[in-house]
């Protein structure tokens, strides 16, 4: 049995109104979905166009607004079409809309009538047939309120009209906004300014670190031309800035193609994200990549001339890098990132600069952080640059400099030594000195000649080969040296010069360098010339000797009274008062230290007198003097020997003591019987040497007596000869006489 015809009826309106109600819920829920869809496309389109966010970013944005109008749809439509509507809901409903049902709706929904006795279930059914009739009779369009619904449609209605009217009416500008949502596209959007920047491929630019990078901005003044362009950049530190361009002249359009912005960024040394407002158009995302600059370090292989004697290696270049003149030189160089091609640039001081030349570094088309460049050999100054180009596009240029140490002559310092400018035609020659070379020396050898004669050479008997350093000790025996043809005669002029010959070696130069030496020129002079010679230098020797002995007699006689006391001063060897004795100590105090003074000054020159000495005994035995061996003899053993002797021994012993002198003068307090003490030593020293040099001196003046004698019994022999001459020419005279 189905149920009574007056439920029925209630079920039916019911019905109805829950038909009408999802379908309201439809409408709308769609329509907000599609206002929610356009306002969506239509803010991704702005945000697009304002702000031109990398394509990642448009994605985001895009898969946001989906999730936004998948949110309205399912709140919208989807929850609140499929949400339960029970009887008693939409009973609730109905009596709060229309109050004439007076609860009848909500009793007929709410009582179960099975439960009922028969008169419960006949008022029941009274009841539901007094609702159905109420709202059979009551406009259910009242139950709705038609605005929403309304303002979504039209809503709706907007949104897809202002969606359609765009893309008919600028399909290529919705294809744009579309294809750059879907990162199908980065092509930018129109403006009505167009703005470009140098330099930027791709949006990314590379600079080198530290470096100032000026930045072009190019407005097309076919186009709106801003007023301002604006920089704002952020870097990788975290530092954020924006500049005002600096507009370079005004464009004229029609005239100009492009009006100038510029900005210098100094000194940059991060990377930095750039953007460019000028207008309505932006530069976004702009990457200005900072990396090092190329470096290198530099090594030179060195394969050395063969004279150099060098073993070949590599040096580190810090500078410029001296090298021997002829050294083959192959430049390595290791950089600090790869390097893509190195052109190489030469000045050389002895010619113009060369073309530049050009080394491909990447090796199978990939760039390699160093390079080897053959410089050749080094023949003269030479600069090489090196033009780095890295694989960033970043360029740096290196230099070396190369020194070419020309190997220098050999160095000559001869003299003579026991010889002066006089000399006898039988004399010997030492000459000593020095040769020095940098590489070393291949031979040395003298050169000789009488008055401007041709030269003569002569081979140096000491083995020079290869030596840095060569000490010179040779002796040239005149006689020996023109044995085969006319000795030099009294009167002519000797030159001797020394030379030497290094062992440089060049292609171009296969001779060695030559050098000499000071040029040693000789008087030659008879046995007697060379006697007074030598006789004069020995007075003036003698006359110094006797001013030396002066002058040591004076400073003995200095030291005599020496500590002694003043009539009245206390005489038990204590020590006297400061303010007496503070003069006298300071008086003695002078006295020592010029003692000791003049005691150095005088040894040096006994010495030098002995050295004089020794000298005109070794030119009397190198030139050979024929009477001079009594001389030599007397000169060496009785002179030059003993001032040794004095200088060396005596001196000494004497500067001794006036050492310990000086030490007790120099107390704060004197020492009556230690400054007699060593007074009467120092006196003691001191009459020792004078008396050791006046013996010197006596032997001087004996042998100026031995010398008178000699002179005249020279005179004696010499007259002797002349009357014996004279006799002769009168015999021969008589013998005429006779035979005519």
């Amino acid at each position: 049995e189905g149920p009574a015809p007056e439920t029925r009826s209630l079920q039916s309106v019911l019905g109805t109104v829950r038909r009408r109600i999802r379908a309201y819920v439809a409408v709308e829920g769609a329509a907000a979905t599609v206002v929610a869809a356009g306002c969506g496309l239509f803010a991704l389109l702005g945000l697009d166009w304002l702000f031109e966010p990398p394509a990642p970013v448009r994605l985001l944005l895009v898969g946001a607004a989906l999730l936004f109008v998948l949110g309205v749809f399912y709140r919208r439509f989807v929850r609140r079409l499929f949400a339960r509507l029970a009887d008693r809901n939409l009973a609730l409903v109905l009596e709060r809309r229309f109050r004439t049902l007076n609860d009848a709706l909500l009793t007929s929904v709410d009582v179960d009538d099975r439960a009922l006795p028969d008169i419960g279930r006949s008022l029941l059914a009274e009841t539901r047939r007094a609702a159905a009739t109420k709202l059979h009779s009551t406009a259910l369009d009242r139950l709705f309120d038609p605005r929403p619904r309304r303002r979504a449609v039209a809503g709706a209605l907007l949104a897809a009209g202002c969606t359609a009217v765009f893309a008919l009416n600028f399909p290529d500008l919705f294809r744009l906004g579309v294809d750059r949502l879907l990162a199908r596209t980065d092509e930018p959007w129109p403006r009505r300014t167009a703005l470009s920047i140098d330099g930027f491929v791709r949006g990314e630019r590379v600079v080198a670190e530290g470096a100032d990078v000026e930045l072009t901005v190019r407005a097309d003044t076919s186009k709106h031309v801003p007023r301002e362009v604006y920089l704002r950049y952020r870097s990788d530190d975290g530092v954020r800035d924006e500049q005002l361009m600096d507009q370079e002249g005004i464009a004229k359009p029609g005239v100009d193609v492009e009006q100038k912005f510029k900005h210098v960024l100094r000194g940059v040394s991060s990377s930095l994200t750039l953007d460019v407002f000028g207008g309505d158009a932006r530069l976004r995302s702009l990457r200005l990549r900072v990396v090092p600059r190329p470096q290198v370090k530099l090594r030179v292989a060195c394969k050395y001339p063969p004279y150099t004697r060098r073993a070949d290696g590599e040096l580190e270049v810090t500078g410029t890098l001296p090298l021997p003149q002829g050294t083959i030189v192959t430049v390595l160089a290791d950089a600090n990132k790869p390097l893509r091609r190195v052109e190489v640039g030469r000045a050389s001081a002895a010619a113009s600069a060369s073309p530049s030349t050009t080394i491909d570094v990447a090796s199978g088309g990939e760039p390699v952080p160093h390079f080897v460049y053959a410089a050749g050999r080094l023949d003269s100054d030479l600069r090489i640059t090196f033009d780095l180009h890295d694989a960033d596009g970043i360029d740096n240029r290196a230099a070396l400099s190369l020194q070419a140490v020309v190997d220098q002559p050999p160095s000559v310092q001869a003299t003579r030594k026991g010889v002066d400018l006089s000399v006898t035609p039988q004399a010997r020659l030492p000459i000593v000195g020095k040769i020095t070379d940098d590489y070393g020396l291949e031979r040395s050898w003298f050169e000789y000649g009488v008055d401007g004669a041709e030269l003569r050479e002569l081979a140096s008997k000491s083995p020079v080969e290869r030596s840095r350093e060569f000490a010179l000790a040779e002796t040239l025996d005149l006689p020996e040296l023109y044995k085969s043809t006319q000795p030099p005669a009294v009167g002519q002029m000797l030159s001797v010069v020394v030379k030497a010959q290094d062992a440089r070696s060049l292609p171009d130069v296969p001779q060695g360098n030559l050098a000499a030496g000071e040029v040693l020129t000789f008087t030659i002079v008879s046995d007697d010339e060379l006697l007074r010679l030598l006789e004069a230098r020995e007075i003036a020797l003698r006359e110094q000797f006797k001013a030396l002995i002066d002058k040591v007699t004076r400073d003995r006689d200095s030291l005599v009274g020496l500590g002694e006391k003043k009539p009245g001063a206390a005489t038990d060897g204590a020590a006297a008062p400061p303010a007496e004795d503070g003069p006298r100590f300071n008086r003695e105090k002078v006295t020592v230290d010029q003692a000791r003074s003049h005691g150095k000054e005088n040894r040096a020159e006994t010495l030098a007198v002995a050295a004089g000495f020794a000298a005109i005994v070794e030119e009397l035995e190198n030139n050979r003097v024929a009477s001079g061996e009594s001389l030599r003899s007397r000169l060496a053993n009785d002179v030059a020997a003993p001032l040794r002797r004095i200088g060396d021994e005596l001196f000494a012993d004497y500067e001794t003591r006036l050492t310990a002198l000086q030490r007790v003068v120099d107390r704060a307090t004197i020492d009556a019987p230690a400054l007699a003490t060593t007074r009467a030593e120092a006196l003691r020293s001191a009459d020792a040497v004078l008396v050791e040099m006046h013996v010197v001196l006596n032997k001087m003046l004996e042998l100026e007596n031995f010398k008178e004698a000699v002179d005249l019994l020279r005179s004696i022999i010499a007259m002797q000869r002349e009357i014996g001459e004279q006799t002769k020419k009168q015999r021969s005279n008589k013998l005429r006489l006779l035979q005519d």
